[in-house]
């Protein structure tokens, strides 16, 4: 495998790592219990407050993640894209595009007017001069 493809699959490890990190530390030390009985005189798990808590951290914890994930791989040049569209243009293309647009939309505005001023029209047909004109 190429060097990104390695940096970039490390990566994603790392993430779902750091995801599961919390539930694993606060599971394993025993603050709040993932099944459904405790132990008969320990009832401080089950108070919403700790959960409530806990998913309140996990939140915010998945937020930072997912924020510096795709930091990450913004600087490393892996911009995502939808996959069901063609990727985007360049600014330099798209800018040009957008000025052919307004060019063409110019000529046909001057053509339009020209056609309702029969006056200037006139005057924009080439004329024979005077004495060369034998009619």
């Amino acid at each position: 495998m190429e060097r990104r493809r390695v940096v970039s699959v490390v990566l994603t490890v790392a993430f779902v790592a750091l995801a599961m990190a919390p539930a694993v530390v606060v599971f394993s030390a025993g603050w709040l219990s993932a099944g459904s009985h405790s132990p008969a005189g320990d009832a401080s798990d089950r108070t919403p407050e700790a959960w409530v808590v806990f998913t309140l951290f996990y939140l915010l914890w998945m937020l930072g993640l997912t924020i510096g994930l795709i930091t990450i791989n913004d600087r490393r040049g892996l911009h995502w894209r939808s996959w069901d569209r063609s990727s985007r243009p360049e600014k330099k293309r798209r800018r040009r595009l957008a000025a052919g647009m307004k060019y063409l939309e110019g000529q046909e505005e001057a053509r339009a007017e020209a056609g309702r001023d029969p006056a200037r029209a006139a005057r924009r047909t080439p004329r024979l001069p005077r004495d060369q004109d034998h009619s």
